[in-house]
């Protein structure tokens, strides 16, 4: 095999690709007159005569150029056969484009992800984020404690993907750069690199009827031959390997796996999947209408149902999730079968349930209309001493039946709690209630019944005046005859659902017995006045204040934005949150002084940018819900009431563009018009700008020159947006060389994340060469 250059070198940036065009769409031609002599032409002519990749409109396939993400999109496309189409929810996709399909199809298939507003389908596409793309495709489960240490910089990987980069990196499929310890996850990937990595990884694509023995136990099958062109293929895996994907173009094939031994097994399309022989799969996933067969001998360690599949195990299978509906198991029982929340039970081919009934999920279902009718409480599990046998709620009488009689107990003697307890009256006032022994929070006005009944004790409470977040406390402990206590008993009122009723929410009264005396029963209370948010170039702030006799659970943020915004949910303590796949987050500052504690919500760049994309500089509105750690409520997401709304609420604008603060060549600070003197043979490392703020990149084209020739261009920091990178392209690699280095920065070439585009600025840096003693 041909030696293959230092991947270092193939990881420059390239202007040579026309963004406008689709660069892989020419007519496919195998032999393009720039690809022999590439290090990478027998991966190249591999992948071109599959069909993967295609030279350009000029004919050349240029091998050096950096990669896109809608070109990566593309090569999925082909390579797994995927016809699925995502809806599109990206910003930037009018849908028209070239790869606008692509795109859909690899969201559609769980590859490809944007930052949450964007697919950014034409920006040049990192190491990093390819691997990510390749291991999603290929099923790779993700390393939760993935270790990257073999690598000088394995900590630059972000945490959405080390999670995948460790286990490509375990089977030798992802390896380094230079002298192999540098892992180099922000660098951009080109063309040749990754017609590599495919060959690397693929030992065998199957596109037809075939018999295939895989000799590889560190690389992926990947079968893809089932088109309408092919329908009925048969295609036989034997031998070893780290995964067989049935990819989504192999619908109607057969595939038999006759003695293979697979790491995973990754079904995408409806086939006849047989595991004959000896074969044994340690994870299986089967995501679509598939039919499995396991014979005699064969087995499954763990097997993830994700689709309506027909299963006939005659061997093996240890575990057996299932994760939809309609699922059909026949033969052996899996040791561990697992039937997902709210999806039916498998049945056999005869209908029977298979693996036990669903026994449901015990909620209390009840009747009502936002609390005003009837309905059933919430009824917590059975504990020694009386239990709370049933909660009933009936236009706002709420009755608690017990399953026995009640005790109180003063200086160790029992006294039964009867109808000769009751305040006098019918109707009574909250204080001659308190002097009674309760503790009322909120507007409650009770008027109370007690009814003996010698085996359970009903007790009544009129809660005709309540609202969500008031409660009752009765501070005397209650035990049965025995002199068993169960503690002291709390009412709160809280909103439920109703599944039944297309999740139609309801007040309830939640009742419980806490061992504590004086339990809290105080919903929090929002200072609605004092609720702000504000902001800076990168960042947005919000500052809710909210008063608390106890200790506080969380604080649901929802807003008049939710259609592009999303709702989010913080703790009550100080803490990161980062959402790996879409780039969001937030910084959480709690104050944790009772009576007033606040949340200051710091926004990161990506979240602040949407959120002022959405407002499109319109005031919005606020809800909020809080939740203390003793289950006392304030607002709901499900009523919108006055208390928890904040209205007209400004968002701050950004409207300040970025600008250069700072040159460095290896980390050493350059000014303006310096001069750099330099040995002859000297060579550099890095050459890095730092930026005012935050930038992507804008619509304009950039320029680095040396003495009016062209040297390179730069990429920006995928993990710090502040800084860009160049690279050289057009020079003898990194060695100094004398003349006037020129760093011009057009207009529009950057922007912020709020769309301010950066003025011209050019950075110009004299390089002398020390004479030779």
């Amino acid at each position: 095999m041909q030696a293959k250059k230092p991947l270092a070198l193939l990881l420059s940036l390239s202007m040579g690709l026309s963004m406008g065009s689709p660069a892989l769409a020419a007519a496919r031609e195998t032999k393009l007159p720039d690809v022999s002599q590439s290090w990478a032409s027998e991966s190249i002519h591999r992948w071109l005569e599959a069909g993967l990749v295609e030279g350009d409109d000029q004919g050349l396939f240029r091998p050096a150029a950096n990669l896109t993400r809608g070109e990566l999109a593309t090569i999925f496309v082909r390579l797994l056969g995927l016809t699925e189409k995502a809806p599109n929810r990206y910003a930037d996709l009018k849908g028209d484009e070239w790869y606008a399909d692509a795109i859909l199809k690899c969201t559609a298939a769980g590859i490809l992800e944007g930052d949450g507003a964007n697919c950014n389908a034409t920006r040049t596409i990192t190491r990093q984020e390819t691997i990510v793309m390749f291991a999603r495709a290929m099923g790779v489960r993700q390393d939760r404690t993935p270790d990257l240490s073999q690598f000088v910089d394995g900590k630059d990987a972000a945490d959405w993907a080390a999670g995948y980069l460790a286990p490509l990196a375990e089977l030798g499929i992802l390896s380094g750069v230079e002298d192999g310890s540098r892992l180099a996850p922000l660098a951009n990937i080109d063309r040749a690199s990754t017609m590599a990595l495919l060959d690397k990884a693929v030992s065998d694509y199957i596109t037809g009827s075939d018999q295939v023995n895989a000799k590889d136990e560190d690389r992926f099958v990947v079968v893809n031959a089932g088109s309408a062109s092919r329908s009925g293929a048969q295609v036989e895996v034997s031998g070893q390997t780290a995964g067989l994907v049935v990819a989504p173009g192999s619908a109607g094939a057969k595939v038999t796996a006759r003695d293979l031994t697979a790491g995973t097994v990754k079904v995408d399309a409806p086939v006849d999947l047989i595991l004959a022989g000896s074969s044994a799969a340690g994870y299986m996933s089967v995501n679509e209408e598939a039919s499995l067969t396991v014979e005699a001998d064969a087995s499954v360690e763990e097997l993830e149902l994700n689709a309506a599949a027909r299963v006939d195990n005659q061997g093996t299978i240890d575990y057996a999730g299932v994760n939809a509906d309609g699922v059909v198991l026949d033969g052996n029982l899996p040791g561990e079968l697992d039937v997902a929340a709210g999806v039916d039970q498998p049945t056999d081919s005869e209908g029977n349930p298979v693996g036990g009934s669903d026994e449901g999920d015990g909620d209390n279902n009840g009747d009502g209309d936002n609390g005003d009718g009837d309905g059933d409480g919430e009824v917590p599990p059975a504990q020694s001493g009386p239990a709370i046998s049933q909660v009933t709620e009936e236009e706002g009488k709420v009755t608690i039946r017990f399953d026995q009689a009640l005790y109180t107990k003063e200086e160790g003697e029992l006294t039964k709690i009867g109808s000769s307890s009751a305040p006098e009256g019918d109707a009574v006032n909250n204080e001659a209630l308190e002097a009674a022994g309760y503790a009322i929070s909120g507007s409650v006005q009770i008027t109370n019944l007690y009814v003996d009944n010698e085996t359970e004790f009903v007790w009544t409470f009129d809660f005709n005046s309540a609202k969500l977040g008031d409660g009752m406390r009765y501070d005397k402990e209650l035990f049965d005859a025995e002199g068993n206590s169960a503690g002291y008993l709390t009412a709160r009122r809280h909103v439920a659902l109703k599944d039944d009723e297309g999740r139609t929410p309801y007040y309830v009264w939640t009742v419980a017995f806490e061992q504590e005396a004086q339990a809290d029963i105080s919903a929090p209370v929002l200072d609605k006045e004092s609720v702000t948010l504000l902001g800076d170039d990168d960042t947005l702030t919000l500052t809710v204040p909210v008063s608390d006799d106890g200790q506080l659970a969380y604080l649901e943020i929802d807003h008049s934005l939710e259609a592009s915004f999303p709702e989010f949910t913080v703790e009550a303590k100080s803490y990161d949150f980062l959402d790996e796949e879409s780039g969001l987050g937030y910084s959480v500052q709690f104050t944790d002084t009772v009576g007033e504690q606040k949340w200051e919500i710091i926004l990161n760049p990506a979240a602040t940018a949407l959120l002022r994309q959405a407002a499109d500089g319109s005031p919005m509105t606020f809800y909020f819900s809080v939740k203390d750690q003793a289950g006392n409520q304030f607002g709901s997401m499900y009523f919108v009431e006055e208390e928890m709304t904040v209205s007209d609420v400004s968002v701050p604008l950004d409207t300040t563009a970025p600008t250069v603060v700072d040159f460095a060549i290896d980390g050493q600070s350059v000014e303006n018009g310096a001069t750099v003197n330099f040995d002859e043979g000297a060579e550099f490392t890095t050459l890095t700008v730092t930026l005012s703020e935050a930038v992507e990149a804008g619509e304009e084209t950039q320029h680095i020159t040396i003495d009016g020739h062209e040297f390179g261009t730069f990429v920006i920091d995928e993990t710090d947006p502040t800084k860009l990178h160049i690279t050289v392209t057009n020079h003898n690699g990194n060695q100094y060389v004398e003349g006037t280095f020129q760093f011009d920065l057009a207009a529009g070439a950057l922007k912020d994340a709020s769309g301010n585009e950066n003025e011209e600025q050019s950075y110009t840096i004299h390089f002398t060469k020390n004479p030779v003693e």
